[in-house]
């Protein structure tokens, strides 16, 4: 007994881990107060934990949010980084902010 569809359920979720990861920008110039959105692109495209977290390596030359927006705050070189959700890959942007 019993009809399939009551033991089996009717979508199963497959799980792509990511195999790596790019930005849309490796590079970046900065005037203090300018804002830059960057994206970071998991690969392969169909990548299902696409959760990314942003890390400023100097919050006093620039910081990033959640979403990637970059803002330049002073004077100076910075490291962006973008780091998987599962940690296992990262990907960076280097910041220049000129007055």
């Amino acid at each position: 007994g019993g009809r399939d569809g009551d033991r089996y359920p009717r979508t199963v979720r497959v799980c792509v881990p990511a195999e790596g990861m790019d930005l849309s920008k490796g590079k970046l110039k900065l005037k203090t107060g300018e804002t830059y959105q960057i994206f970071a692109k998991m690969k392969p495209k169909d990548t299902t934990d696409t959760l990314v977290f942003w890390h400023s390596e100097d919050k006093s030359i620039a910081t990033v949010d959640e979403e990637g927006k970059i803002t330049g705050v002073s004077e100076g070189v910075v490291v962006i980084y973008a780091i998987s959700n599962d940690g296992n890959y990262y990907s960076s942007c280097t910041v220049e902010v000129t007055e």
